[in-house]
This record gives C-alpha cells, structure tokens and sequence, in this order.
C-alpha cells in the first residue's frame, strides 16, 4: 500500500502529464499547484507562484472569484464559458474554465482547469466572414448575367440607333450610352473578381468639359 506521500506524488506527476492547464488551489485561492500547461498559460511557473493568490496572477476577475466562492461553498463543480482572464502582466485571453472542490484528508482543495479558446475562436470567426464573403460573390456572379445581359441590349440599340441619326451631332448621346454601359460592365467585372489592371491614360480635360458643354448646349 503507498503512503500518502506517495499518492500525492504520483497525483502531481499525473497531473503534469495533462495537457490541459490545471490549477490546484487552497480554500484561501492561492496558488497549491499548476502544472506545465498551466504555466505556458499563466505565464507563470509553479515555484513562483507557489502559494500566491490567484488574484496576484489573474487581475481584477471577479466573476473568477465568485465562481470559486459558489464551487467552495456548494461543492457542486461549475463551468464557464468565454471567460475573459487578465495575466498580472497585462495579457488577455478568453478561456473556458471548470471549478471543482477536491475534499483531502484535513484540507479542501480546488481544481481549476483552463481551455484557452481565443486561437479557435479567432479562427471560426476568420472562417465565417470567409464563407458569408464568398457567398456574396456567388450572388453577385449569379446577377452579373441578368445586369450584363440588358446592358448588352442597350449597347447595342444605342450603336444601331447611331447608326440611323440623321444627324451626326446627336451620336454625341448615343456615345455616351455606350461609354455608360461600358463603365458598368466593368463594374460587374470587377465585383465578381473579372478585375483588369487600370488602364491609366493621360485625359485632356479641356475635351471633357466640351463634350458636356455640347450635350448641355
């Protein structure tokens, strides 16, 4: 039979095996035990911290603190999620944690183990903005065809309607018609990914201002 020790021994090594940041504290909250994961989260190691208060490494958590208080006092384990922990060192994380009251021969302990989510978190966010953008792209491709589909229409009366004007001052309008559907087929191109490099060009504005004095006049 092992002694007591001995079994508090191999709890600590078994502990230590654990990949997920386990905390062991007095009924007082200080610091009894962390194992290695603990301390990459905490960003404290177990000597150091060895009988401090929880509170001199996690700052200003009440929520943190009335949980414990429940847990000590109710024995019933609790957890809770999306936890926001601020490190004595001004570092943030959001975690799950669950509490539960550990009864030892002459002394009560707590059991508090910690999940940090803010990395998964970040990354299902990332991924549904990700998945709602694509599916707005997949709409916009799907209506390109029904707007460059009458764009095209128009293009085209407005080159067959030129055609016909007996006056060649009036194809100043129809010019304009075409450069409008111009300019907005290459809009539609550009929101459904079609983008072609600028055509950068030098433009004499003097011919611009002409061009709208002739359509106004």
């Amino acid at each position: 039979m092992i002694s007591k020790t001995q079994f508090e021994a191999f709890n600590t090594r078994l502990l230590d095996q654990l990949t997920t940041a386990v905390v062991v504290l007095d009924r007082d909250f200080c610091l009894y035990h962390l194992n290695p994961a603990a301390e990459e989260l905490l960003e404290t190691s177990d000597r150091h911290s060895h009988k401090l208060p929880i509170n001199d490494i996690v700052r200003n958590n009440e929520e943190l603190t009335q949980s414990l208080n429940a847990v000590l006092d109710s024995g019933n384990s609790l957890i809770v999620r999306q936890a926001k922990l601020v490190l004595a060192n001004g570092s943030r994380m959001l975690v799950d944690y669950a509490i539960s009251r550990l009864e030892q021969p002459g002394s009560t302990l707590l059991l508090l183990e910690l999940q940090e989510i803010k990395r998964s978190w970040n990354i299902s966010r990332k991924e549904a903005l990700l998945s709602t953008h694509e599916t707005a792209v997949e709409m916009i491709r799907g209506l390109s065809h029904e707007i460059r589909n009458p764009l095209g229409g128009i293009r085209g009366a407005a080159q067959l309607l030129a055609e016909e004007l007996p006056d060649s001052r009036l194809q100043d309008y129809t010019n304009v018609i075409i450069g409008e559907t111009d300019r907005l087929v290459n809009l539609v191109d550009r929101l459904t990914g079609a983008y072609k490099k600028p055509n950068i060009t030098r433009l004499n504005i003097h011919e611009v201002l002409e061009r709208v004095h002739n359509l106004v006049a």
